[in-house]
């Protein structure tokens, strides 16, 4: 998360439509802005960002919603800031991104969360690498 100046922050906050009204949560560790955040199983998972020094990272945090406390958790293989990041069962892809110097990754990280384990998916690498971008999985099977 970034403030209007572009400085990176640990606040976090919800929004409620009801109300109205932005409702202060607990902090996240570290100051860190443009990662991917996705949702698996009431656990919201902070991928990767850039830090305060604007340096890429590899961490990977998860925020228990009810409980409102964050956990670290094992680091990614490589240091991304702004991948895509979508979630298929219990797993978390992270694809492509920039490692915060001169390029960008085409490789894809997954993570499961039931094993707390990262692999790396060759066979699926990007024809090439990028960032600033969405995506989404989507359930194709025919009824």
């Amino acid at each position: 998360v970034a403030d209007p100046s572009g400085h990176c922050v640990n606040t976090f906050q919800r929004y409620s439509p009801i109300n109205d009204m932005w409702e202060q949560l607990s902090p996240m560790p570290a100051a860190k802005a443009l990662s991917g955040l996705v949702p698996v199983k009431g656990t919201l998972y902070a991928v990767g960002g850039i830090l305060q020094n604007s340096y890429a990272t590899r961490e990977l945090m998860s925020y228990n919603i009810e409980r409102d406390t964050w956990t670290m958790l094992p680091q990614m293989k490589e240091v991304r800031y702004d991948p895509g990041v979508t979630t298929i069962g219990n797993k978390i892809y992270v694809l492509s991104g920039h490692n915060g110097e001169n390029s960008f990754f085409s490789s894809i990280e997954v993570y499961d969360t039931e094993t707390t384990r990262w692999s790396e998916l060759p066979i699926l690498t990007l024809p090439y690498g990028r960032c600033r971008f969405t995506c989404v999985a989507m359930d194709t099977k025919q009824a």
